[in-house]
Formats: C-alpha cells, sequence, structure tokens
C-alpha cells in the first residue's frame, strides 16, 4: 500500500480543474448478503468513508453528527482468478477523494471455470442489498444509500458489468447511473451482446499493449455495441491488462508475453483521471486527458469547436456558425435551433450566442459573444434660415460610440462634428464606419433670410428756441415683414415721442415675421435735442447810422416790422421812428435774438408820420397837403422862435416851405394852436 500516497498526489496534480474534495478515512467491513431469489450466500466486502480513523467496521462518516452523507454505489467485478484485494487502490481513492460513493466487491466469481452469467447476477445482488440496507431501520445504511449505482468491473468482471447491466435495466432493478470496464473481457452470455442493452453513461479503459483482452479482437466490439448516446472508450499507450489493478500474481501470469511500457503507477493515475470524473458526475469524462487515445460518441462543448465566419459583425450581416463536434443534441440561443450549423442576422450591440448540449449528467454550455456594430447613421441638426451678416452651426449627430468610431466629413471639407456657415446653400456630410460597417449621408439646405429695408425718419427741429417743441422718430420701409420692434431705448412702438432735451443715439432691432426670427437692426440716428435762450442783441446810433452787436445773420425792423434788404450789421435810418434789430448766431443754433427797440428823430427830410396826410417832409422842404381847413399852420423852433407861417385854405396842390435856411434842430408844426408833429433838419 505503499502507492496509495503516490496516487493521491499524482490525482491531485492531473484533475487539477476539478473541484476539490475532502478527504475521508477509510472503512471496510467483510459480510455475507443472501440473495433468496437464488436461495445463494454471497460474500461481500464494502470500503466506505470512515469517521474519525481508517479501520474495519469503523462507523460512516459524520456519524454523532446527525450530518451523515448520502452515498452512491459503486459495484466491482474482479477479474479471472483474481482477489477483491487487487482493487484496493481504486476502492480508496474512491473512499477518501470522491467520498460520497461506497465501493461494493463481490467476492463470488473465483475458480477455473467461473460462472460469467452467475457473477453478474451476484453483483446486482449486491446493489439490491444496498438499496435494501438504505430502508430497513436499524441498518448502519438506513437513510444514507442513494438510488444511485455504478456498475464496474475488470477482465472477466469488467465484461459481468455489461451482463449485471442489462439485468437490471431490463428488471428495473434500481437506478443504474453508469457503467465502467476496465479492460473488459468477452464472457459466457457474451458481454459484447449485453452492451447493446446498455443506455446510460458508459467509459472503457483499454491498454496499448493489452494482449489478454486486446483492443481489436475483445474492447472495441464491446464499446461498439454499446447503445448508449455517452460512451467513451479511452486507450492508454503502453497500458497493459493487469496493470488496471494492483499487483497479484494471477493476473501477472496472464499476461508474460506483453509487457506494460509505463508504470503501474502512472497506468493507474491516468485511467483514474478518467474515473474520478464519471463518478464526479462531470461530462469531462469524454475529454482527451494527457496521452490518451479517445473514442467517444459525446463530448462536452467547448468554444474551440465553434467556428464564426465572423467575430466583428455589422448590423444586419448575416453571421454563421459551425459546430466541429458531436451536434447529436446541441441547441443554439437566442433562436432555439438544433444542429451543427446556425446562421444568424448580427444585430446591434454585443449579441451573446449560446450553444447548449445535452449531456450525460444534465447540461453544458458555451456562451460567445460576437461584437456588433451599428451601420452608420447620420442626420444635421441646426437652423436651416440664414440671417443676414450672421453665422449658424450646422451639426452632424452620429451614431457613433466607443469602440465603433464613426468619422464624419462635410461638404466645406471640415472633419469635426459642428461647422459654422455663413453662407445659404446646401450643405452635405458624410459619416464613415471605422469599423468597415461603410458610411452614409446627408444634405441639409441653408436658405438666406430676405430682410425688410427699414430707416429712421426724424419729424420736428432738433432746437427748440425758449419752449421745447417735441419731436418724433417714426420707422419707415417694408414694416409688413416685421413681427416686433424695440428701440434701444426700451420703447416698443413704432413710433415714438422725444420730449426731453438731450443727445440721442437711436436705432430698432427688428424681429421678423418669418420663422427665421432673424434680428434686423435699423440705420442710426443721432441727434441733439436742444432749448436755447438766444443772446440779446444791443443797438448803437453813430453818424446817422444804427449799428448792432456782432452776430451772423441780421434783420432790421420799423416800428415792429422787417425793413426789406436791411441785413447787414447797420442801417442807416429814413424815417423816424422805432428801430430794432433780430439776430441769429452760430452758438445760439439759428435761434433769434431781438433788441430793444431805439428812436430815431430824422431832419427835414423825415416824413411826419402821425400827419402824414398834412403835410410831408422830404429833402429841401416840408410840403403842406391840401387841407380843408381854414386857419394858420406855424412853424416853431425848439426854442419856441417862429421860423414860418401861413394861411392853411390851400385847396389845390401841396404848397412847399423852404427849410433849407433852417438851422439844424427840431421844429415843431402847430396848426391853429394844435401841435401836428415835430421834424428834425439834419446839417
Amino acid at each position: 500500500m505503499i502507492r496509495i500516497p503516490l496516487l493521491l498526489t499524482v490525482f491531485v496534480i492531473l484533475a487539477g480543474n476539478s473541484p476539490v474534495w475532502a478527504q475521508y478515512f477509510e472503512g471496510k467491513m467483510r459480510l455475507t448478503i443472501r440473495d433468496s431469489a437464488r436461495n445463494k450466500d454471497i460474500p461481500i466486502t464494502i470500503i466506505y468513508p470512515a469517521d474519525s480513523s481508517s479501520g474495519d467496521n469503523r462507523p460512516l462518516v459524520g456519524t454523532g453528527t446527525k450530518s451523515i452523507p448520502t452515498f452512491r454505489v459503486f459495484i466491482m467485478g474482479h477479474g479471472y482468478q483474481m482477489p477483491v484485494t487487487a482493487y484496493k487502490s481504486l476502492a480508496t481513492n474512491i473512499c477518501q477523494n470522491v467520498g460520497s460513493y461506497i465501493v461494493v466487491l463481490p467476492e463470488t466469481g473465483s475458480g477455473l471455470f467461473p460462472n460469467h452469467g452467475d457473477f453478474a447476477l451476484d453483483m446486482v445482488a449486491a446493489g439490491a442489498y444496498m438499496q435494501r440496507e438504505h430502508i430497513r431501520q436499524g441498518s448502519l445504511w438506513n437513510g444514507h444509500v442513494a438510488d444511485n449505482t455504478v456498475m464496474a468491473g475488470h477482465s472477466m468482471g469488467g465484461g459481468a458489468a455489461f451482463l449485471a447491466a442489462k439485468e437490471v435495466i431490463q428488471k428495473r432493478s434500481f437506478n443504474l447511473n453508469a457503467v465502467i470496464g476496465l479492460a473488459p473481457a468477452e464472457t459466457n452470455p457474451s458481454s459484447s451482446a449485453a452492451a447493446a442493452f446498455v443506455t446510460c453513461p458508459t467509459l472503457i479503459l483499454a491498454g496499448g499493449v493489452d494482449c489478454v483482452t486486446p483492443l481489436a479482437g475483445t474492447v472495441q466490439p464491446i464499446y461498439n455495441n454499446v447503445a448508449s448516446l455517452c460512451k467513451t472508450l479511452a486507450t492508454i499507450p503502453g497500458a497493459s491488462h493487469c496493470q488496471f489493478a494492483d499487483a497479484n500474481s494471477a493476473c501477472n501470469l496472464g499476461e508474460l508475453n506483453c509487457k506494460a511500457t509505463i508504470s503501474r503507477d502512472a497506468q493507474f493515475a491516468r485511467s483514474w483521471q478518467y474515473i474520478n470524473l464519471l463518478l464526479r458526475r462531470s461530462d469531462g469524462f469524454a475529454s482527451q486527458i494527457g496521452d490518451t487515445e479517445i473514442q467517444t460518441t459525446f463530448r462536452s462543448v467547448e468554444a474551440r469547436d465553434i467556428a464564426f465566419s465572423r467575430t466583428q459583425a455589422c448590423a444586419g450581416d448575416t453571421i454563421r456558425c459551425v459546430y466541429s463536434g458531436n451536434a447529436t443534441n446541441l441547441l443554439w440561443l437566442p433562436d432555439s435551433v438544433r444542429g451543427a450549423t446556425y446562421s444568424f442576422v448580427a444585430r446591434s450591440g454585443t449579441q451573446r450566442i449560446s450553444l447548449i448540449n445535452t449531456t450525460c449528467f444534465g447540461t453544458t454550455s458555451i456562451d460567445t459573444t460576437v461584437n456588433v456594430y451599428d451601420r452608420p447613421t447620420v442626420r444635421i441638426d441646426g437652423p436651416s434660415a440664414l440671417c443676414p451678416s450672421d453665422s449658424i452651426v450646422l451639426r452632424a449627430v452620429s451614431n457613433s460610440a466607443p469602440g465603433n468610431i464613426i468619422n464624419v466629413r462635410w461638404s466645406t471639407g471640415d472633419t469635426s462634428n459642428s461647422v459654422v456657415v455663413r453662407q445659404p446653400g446646401i450643405y452635405t456630410v458624410r459619416a464613415t464606419s471605422e469599423r468597415g460597417c461603410g458610411d452614409a449621408s446627408v444634405s441639409y439646405v441653408v436658405d438666406l433670410v430676405t430682410t425688410p429695408n427699414v430707416s429712421i425718419r426724424i419729424i420736428g427741429d432738433t432746437v427748440s428756441c425758449g419752449e421745447l417743441k417735441p419731436l418724433e422718430a417714426q420707422l419707415i420701409g417694408d414694416l409688413d415683414l416685421v413681427k416686433e420692434v424695440r428701440w434701444n431705448n426700451g420703447d416698443t412702438a413704432r413710433r415714438i415721442s422725444i420730449v426731453k432735451p438731450g443727445a440721442y443715439t437711436l436705432y430698432a432691432t427688428m424681429r421678423m415675421r418669418a420663422d427665421a426670427g432673424c434680428n434686423v437692426y435699423t440705420d442710426t440716428a443721432s441727434f441733439t435735442v436742444r432749448t436755447v435762450a438766444a443772446q440779446t442783441p444791443e443797438v448803437s446810433f453813430t453818424n446817422d447810422t444804427l449799428w448792432s452787436t456782432k452776430a451772423d445773420t441780421y434783420s432790421w425792423t420799423f416800428d415792429g416790422a422787417p425793413i426789406a434788404g436791411a441785413t447787414a450789421a447797420y442801417h442807416v435810418p429814413q424815417r423816424s421812428g422805432l428801430y430794432a434789430v433780430q439776430t441769429t448766431r452760430s452758438e445760439d443754433w439759428g435761434c433769434l435774438g431781438t433788441s430793444k427797440a431805439v428812436r430815431v428823430t430824422l431832419s427835414d427830410i423825415e416824413e411826419l408820420v402821425q400827419h402824414k396826410n398834412t403835410f410831408i417832409a422830404k429833402p429841401g422842404g416840408l410840403y403842406v397837403h391840401t387841407v380843408k381847413h381854414s386857419g394858420s399852420l406855424t412853424i416853431y423852433s425848439s426854442a419856441g422862435c417862429v421860423m414860418h407861417t401861413m394861411s392853411m385854405d390851400v385847396v389845390d396842390q401841396p404848397v412847399r416851405i423852404d427849410t433849407s435856411v433852417f438851422p439844424a434842430g427840431v421844429y415843431a408844426v402847430v396848426a391853429d394852436g394844435t401841435w401836428l408833429g415835430n421834424f428834425i433838419v439834419v446839417r
């Protein structure tokens, strides 16, 4: 038994992908069971997981803790003339490392001419016994035996295992979980014929140099006849017939002429990997392990066996999947298609394809993802109307995403997602997939908005001479196209009134009635509203001439009436009376300034305005008109001297009075004691 620790170590290394199972102590018991149907006693050896230590008749593992496991049953048939102890290594590995099985070894079937059929029935009886013990009160196995049995054997026992399996399956004695044959022999009745009734998962191990049950002549026919959809034949190169068991002289004598080329430990370790996977109900028992020649009708699905016509696709592409393994029980998802091939139309995003296989112990699946990239889509967002002297931004909106970049190129040559447009026209953008999923393009029309011609008209005078007179700012032009107006001073009427003096710069922002809603600016009107108090000119009288203070324009008046042509800075009076001047100055913004009236009395050439129908003073004389009046007319000097006197009964024509002899001065005209007026004589 020195070999056992080595075998355990080899198992841990080679079966590193299997779950880690707890190691158990090994219990053993020998007892005799009875097959009442055949009136036969059958000695058996049971090896099982024990509690606190290894040994004979030890308690089951977990005893006293109310956590005793439920065990499956492993029935092992021995080879010709071989004791059950030759399978101690196998039984120990099953008990200590699998842990959920108990091994039952019938000790019958010995002798030179064993009855193979009878030995097979002993194996069936051993399995039936364990099922009865499961329900028998007081039994060590009560409540701890699963209705799940593996029928196995080596050499003659391997052949008998197929005979026993046929019996169990036909009579439904108990649930048969699997059959394992280690270099199985042809038996009588025929084990290869019985294999045709075996429908449960089956594992057959063969030696590459086995000359006792050679592969071609013995093992292969048994495998070929097995009816199970889950069957595997693993041939270990260099392995012999007897090295499937522990060393024993009876078997060794039978293969003296065919020596193994690998060690017993190496052969056992390779065999154990297959057996261990099957006992653990793993579909891996159908896989090739190490340097092994394998035949199988079933293999777990593996990603390496799936070929895709493409692993990177564009939306809408058809992808074809092919499975190169056994496609008998395959199901493809998500479309629930059966068979070795599957085609689907790629949809956007990461698409998951699952290949599900109905296995020996349930189902296995392989999930594969296919990256499916969107084909480019693009649209242009932005205003379609361009306001004069304005710009708009057009944006290319594509389905670009991380991992699926979409590049854009505008008809302007720009490659950014947005462009600034300042001219009307047709703009095109093309979107191209970096993943080779094609391209897409779209065009966009930008129209120039027709805007109205609107200007500002100022109505009124910006300068008020004296009290302010309101003026008006008015918009004129194509106002029917205008939706709303806002002056820069906040007014929203189309005509505004200016009622306060000050400097003004006016323009209006107009919003169009069209959908574009362009803002249109009018021209600008700049002006200043003023109230002006003009400076009052002053008049002086020098050398028979009236003079005004300096101004830009002049307009003289006589007795309040304008004097025609009197627009100079001076004026020579022609008559006695009240004279004034009106002036304008640039600094007074053209407002009129009016002087105080100045009275002027002229000489004998002066006309006496008060009595102009009675006498007229002209140069050289005073002319007295016709006066229907009797009496006298007298001219007095300012000193009261009588300068001239005459009768007023002249009726035909004016009478001339010579005044050339009068000294300069002011003279009064008196008729019959009534003062008629004065005149001036200037020398």
